[in-house]
Formats: C-alpha cells, structure tokens, sequence
C-alpha cells in the first residue's frame, strides 16, 4: 500500500516538475493579448456569440508544451504555409514590436497530432470541438516567440489578413 502512494505521488510530481510555464507578459504584450481576445469573440456569427464567450477560452500553452517539446517550432512552421499565416496583427506602441495570432485548426494535420480532433460532448449531445490560437511577438528582427497557446471553439471565421513577410517588412518600416 505504502509503495502505491509514493508510485502516485511519484507520477504526480514529476507531471507538476515537467510542466512548461507560459512566458510572462509585460503590460505591452498583455494589452494586445487582450486585445486579441476581443478580435476572436467577434468572428463568430451572430447565432453562436452568445456562445463563445471568454469563459470558452482555454490556455493550452503548458498542457501542449509539456508533452510536445518541439510545439512551438511546429506552430512555427505551420503559421508560415498558406493560408496558416496570422489572422491578426497588431503593433507596439512603445517598441518595434509585432503581436500575431495564427490559428491552427482542429482538423489540420497539426489540430489532430496535438489532439484537437477529438471533441467534448455538450449536455445537448453536440460535439464541439476545438481549435487552437498562437499568440506570437516578433521583435524588430522578425523572429517570432510563441507567448501563448488558447483554444477557443472551432466555427470563428478568422482567415489569414498578411504574410509573415508582410508583417516583418512593417516592422522594418
């Protein structure tokens, strides 16, 4: 019995030390964060807003980054193929900073490697599934860093708007 307790305390301390902790956000990068939320709350149609509330939102940054020790490289990569590009965009104030949210969609063959293809069930019976949103912030050099991983509920209609090349040419003014 004694050997079973340190076994699950054992398997739950080593799930708590492997855990990746987002990346702290300075009030910039927490402005356009937010921000960001308020962009993908309205790209869903009228019926469903109703529905899609914050409270939908799911941080998904530590969960994924734990078992997917290469994610931010793969969003990376993914973000950079048509039409996966960023969906929104927005700019610093204070610095030569670019903020970008990419989506990745749950019936992507990212979406389904990371699990997104496999949906909750509503108390109505209705599948919902999930898709996934990177925030990035890509400094004057153009080097994208992933600051955070959201899950919102699919249906948002949120297509590419830019290039990345696009977006590191503004940077450069």
């Amino acid at each position: 019995m004694v050997s079973i307790i340190r076994s699950v305390l054992l398997v739950a301390f080593a799930a708590f030390a492997l855990a990746v902790p987002q990346p702290r956000l300075d009030s910039e990068a927490l402005e356009h964060y937010e921000n960001m939320h308020g962009f993908l709350s309205n790209r869903y149609p009228a019926a469903d807003q109703g529905t899609v509330a914050l409270s939908t939102r799911r941080e998904y940054y530590s969960h994924l980054l734990s078992s997917h020790t290469n994610g931010e490289t793969e969003a990376k990569v993914f973000s950079q193929t048509s039409p996966n590009g960023p969906v929104h965009v927005s700019y610093g104030a204070r610095s030569r900073t670019a903020y970008v949210t990419t989506k990745i969609p749950h019936d992507s063959n990212l979406g389904r490697t990371w699990g997104l293809g496999v949906p909750s069930i509503a108390d109505n019976g209705e599948r919902r599934y999930r898709d996934l949103y990177a925030f990035w912030k890509v400094d004057k050099r153009g080097s994208p860093k992933l600051l955070r991983l959201d899950t919102w509920l699919a249906g948002g209609l949120t297509p590419q708007v830019m290039s990345w090349d696009a977006v590191r040419h503004l940077l450069r003014g």
